[in-house]
């Protein structure tokens, strides 16, 4: 009995000795058996979420002083957190600014649309570097320049580039982090892009009259927007507030969607640990310098974007009025995260100690390929324009709207920055070996519903209107030098008048090709100087002004107007010429026409 009781004792014994033992265990494994993570990653559960309102302006958002109540929500969320008063882009147009936008590499770095179309493999993006920290990495976008094909799905664990607008891509966000969050536990990177507020503006048929009643009978399609970007001064003004409204009512819906999404993201559980940051890759313009969309320029109506952070442990009702880029988003999360930056990033964090107690950020830069470069600062900004070559530098204080260059009055200052920007090159890291050494990408091609998508943003022109045949400046310079005759094969033209204004050049005028009008031709204005000959393509249209002014009838198709904006002008004394085109027959003719720009 005391036997038996003893070997019973023992057993005991040493089964709790080992029930012990196995509880250190599970304690030991609990807190450093855990999938290996880097040292620096302590960031305790933090979801973000990355929205990017594609074409949406800042100064169209009533938090950053616009007239309208277009963004209550996002003004709300402002309040919360930090809104960026001075945010730019450092390239825009949809794929260049978001691989910016996701990698912290400026244009010059990553090369996108210099010889290839795609994200280098060289490109580190945000997501990748989560994923590799233990994130679930999700993400819905409208798709168009963010297609998978174009690399933008590497590093995502689910990518759904057929968001389909904001109503059903947040919706399909979600679906996709609710499924994520009770699937494996782990905290969540989302990326949400939408075109919503990107052209065509046709917000739901209820939002249409949100900003007032409109008599316009302009039909705002991409189409029709893009046939009248460089042409901008033959809408009506009422097609133009008409234009804007439908543009801010876009807005207004997007902001009542995102909403909603919060509203479930907080109901979810997704925000009680968090980090949101909503900006957009690019403005949109409405005739602040002759053009409609987001053309190749960089004006601040192109570049500056909103940019507000909010979230856990964000600073709430700050206004930060700091020179601020797209390059410093990745940054900014990596420091929140506690993951070192890599040092071929171009930004710093937004919310680090150290950022945070430096006044300002002492330069932008933004760039459009290699054809034109910009630094602002607080007070002036270069454009600096490389084909044709010419500056446009801007005091920003006294002329915020940048139409009054200034360049001739501070020559040594436009040097300066001329210099900086030649330095900011030179700093920039090139990626360009590892690019070329990336630069297939086996992905499928673009398939024709996403070709349908790309013509309905505008990005792809429609292949049955008439494709221009482009003339360069230097087969134009060959054109003078031959001296073509003035009249040949029965085509004749002439200009109805040129008027010289403050900013732009008007020049108007008629054609006729054997008899006929001249739709579907080409016709060019050309400013010739002893040192340069600039090309201006024109427009061939019904010209009823025209037609009033000389006096002859069936001028249909036949009149033709060029915009001429005299800030890309060096100054000089130019001959007016003019060059036209249409099949077989051609013609140049220099006028006894001169123009002098002082």
């Amino acid at each position: 009995m005391n036997i038996n009781f003893k070997k019973t004792l023992s057993l005991s014994s040493f089964s709790k000795f080992l029930s012990f033992i196995f509880l250190v265990y599970i304690l030991f494994c609990t807190t450093n058996c855990k999938k290996p993570v880097p040292e620096e990653d302590t960031s305790d559960q933090l979801n973000i979420l990355l929205i990017s309102l594609d074409a949406c302006r800042a100064d169209h958002l009533s938090s950053y002083g616009y007239h309208r109540k277009t963004s209550p929500f996002l003004d709300s969320i402002a309040a919360k957190g930090i809104r960026f008063a001075n945010a730019f882009v450092n390239t825009h147009g949809t794929t260049t600014s978001h691989v910016t936008l996701l990698t912290s590499l400026y244009q010059e770095s990553h090369k996108v649309d210099y010889d290839i179309k795609f994200v280098p493999r060289s490109a580190l993006m945000i997501q990748e570097i989560l994923k590799a920290h233990g994130y679930t990495t999700l993400a819905v976008t409208d798709g168009g320049r963010l297609a998978h094909q174009f690399g933008f799905d590497r590093g995502f664990i689910e990518y759904d580039d057929r968001g389909g607008g904001v109503l059903k891509g947040s919706k399909k966000l979600i679906k996709l982090i609710n499924k994520h969050r009770k699937k494996d536990k782990n905290p969540i990177f989302a990326f949400f892009h939408t075109y919503e507020i990107h052209s065509p503006y046709f917000p739901p048929k209820k939002y249409q009259s949100i900003f007032g009643e409109y008599k316009s009978g302009f039909k705002p399609s991409s189409g029709n927007l893009v046939e009248f970007s460089k042409k901008v001064y033959e809408l009506k003004q009422e097609d133009l507030e008409y234009i804007k409204a439908m543009y801010d009512a876009g807005i207004r819906y997007t902001d009542d969607i995102l909403q909603n999404l919060f509203n479930e993201l907080q109901e979810s559980g997704f925000l009680e640990n968090y980090l949101l940051i909503i900006t957009a890759d690019h403005g949109e313009e409405f005739g602040e310098h002759g053009g409609l969309l987001h053309l190749n320029k960089l004006y601040d109506e192109l570049l500056h974007v909103p940019l507000i952070i909010t979230g856990s442990n964000i600073p709430k009702g700050v206004v930060d009025k700091r020179l601020v880029g797209s390059v410093d988003i990745v940054p900014t999360i990596l420091n929140q995260l506690n993951i070192k930056r890599l040092k071929h990033m171009g930004g710093i964090s937004l919310l680090s100690q150290e950022s945070l107690s430096k006044e300002k950020k002492e330069a932008i830069f933004s760039q459009y390929g290699n054809l034109r470069y910009s630094i602002r600062t607080l007070t002036w900004k270069l454009i600096e324009n490389r084909k044709p070559l010419s500056l446009e530098f801007y005091n920003l204080e006294k002329d915020p709207q940048e139409h009054n260059n200034v360049s001739a009055q501070y020559p040594d200052l436009v040097s300066q920055f001329q210099n900086r920007i030649k330095n900011w090159k030179k700093r920039v890291p090139d990626l360009s070996e590892s690019i070329s050494a990336s630069k297939e990408r086996p992905k499928e091609k673009l398939s024709k519903k996403q070709i349908e998508q790309l013509k309905s943003l505008g990005y792809v022109s429609d292949s049955k209107k008439r494709k221009k045949e482009i003339v360069t400046e230097e087969t134009f310079n060959q054109l003078v030098k031959l001296k073509l005759p003035e009249t040949s094969n029965n085509i004749k033209f002439s200009i109805a008048n040129l008027e010289v204004e403050d900013t732009f050049i008007k020049i108007r005028g008629w054609a006729f090709i054997k008899g006929q009008n001249a739709i579907n031709s080409q016709i060019f204005i050309a400013l010739v100087s002893p040192q340069k000959t600039y090309l201006f393509d024109t427009y061939v249209q019904i010209r009823a002004d025209v037609s009033r002014h000389f006096k002859v009838e069936n001028l249909d198709d036949s009149g033709f107007i060029s915009i001429i904006e005299k800030r890309i002008l060096n100054r000089g004394k130019y001959q007016v010429g003019i060059y036209i085109k249409k099949d077989e027959s051609e013609a140049y003719q220099l006028l006894n026409r001169y123009i002098t720009i002082e």
